[in-house]
């Protein structure tokens, strides 16, 4: 990892609480859960440990690192911050349409369909035409003027 990345991640981790605390009994499976799935969710996760001395957290933070294919940002103090890089997308496939013919657009409707203009039934059965809602442009009426 370069510098510029480290400084980066340091600064995304500082406003970061630990996500998961390794105690006295270590490397606990449910620990180990908890590391896993804060990793899977956020990438970057602090780590406290109590109880321990530097080589004890420096040996159980390389063990966590070769574990979950993990890198060590820094370990200051109590806390360790550790970055696994999410592992990209898979794009799904684009749904092509079935038709392979292009409808040309004729006068009077819009590309995104013809809904405003279209003919309809009506309940005794005569054919009207939806009417547009607003005015059409250079009518010299406005929407909100009063009639």
């Amino acid at each position: 990892m370069d510098k510029q990345k480290k400084a980066h991640l340091l600064r995304q981790s500082h406003p970061l609480n630990p996500a998961v605390t390794v105690a006295e009994k270590g490397l606990t499976e449910n620990v180990q859960l908890e590391i896993e799935a804060a990793l899977k969710a956020h990438s970057l996760i602090k780590i406290k440990f109590s109880g321990y001395d530097k080589s004890n957290k420096q040996r159980l933070l390389s063990d966590i690192c070769q574990t979950y294919g993990a890198e060590l940002v820094q370990l200051i103090g109590h806390i360790g911050i550790v970055y696994r890089p999410k592992p990209p997308k898979k794009q799904a496939p684009l749904k092509r349409n079935v038709s392979t013919k292009a409808r040309r657009v004729t006068k009077g409707e819009s590309s995104r369909g013809n809904t405003a203009r279209r003919e309809r039934q009506s309940r005794n059965g005569e054919k009207t035409k939806n009417r547009p809602v607003t005015p059409r442009k250079g009518t010299g009426r406005s929407v909100w003027a009063k009639k």
